[in-house]
């Protein structure tokens, strides 16, 4: 899994074929973080998307990595991508919301429920 920013990748035609080059043919997935619209996982011409959390932005200090954080903790659980994808999108929301890259009381509320 190759994880970056859609802002990042700058006038890239096609994403998937990029990131193949860049990680090499044992890539599965290609996920791209896209802002206040969610993020998008591909996998050659599957694309799977996930809307944002609708949230009060703070500030987004740390949200690339809550981000990726959530969607290591989604694979390491035997998550579908979908799945994994929603639970980077929502720790990325929490990230934002707060005023801190310290997790915050709302995210760690969250964790304790079951997902």
């Amino acid at each position: 899994v190759l994880v970056a920013s859609r802002s990042d990748l700058g006038e890239v035609s096609d994403p998937w074929q990029h990131a193949r080059q860049l990680a090499g043919e044992q890539l599965e997935w290609l996920v791209l973080t896209e802002g206040k619209e969610g993020a998008v996982a591909i996998h050659g011409d599957e694309q799977i998307r996930v809307a944002a959390r609708p949230v009060s932005v703070v500030d987004t200090t740390g949200a690339g990595d809550a981000f990726a954080g959530g969607l290591i903790h989604g694979l390491a659980r035997g998550m579908a991508i979908k799945d994994a994808l929603q639970c980077a999108v929502d720790w990325g929301a929490f990230a934002v919301a707060s005023e801190s890259s310290i997790p915050s009381i709302a995210l760690k509320n969250w964790l304790k429920q079951p997902h």
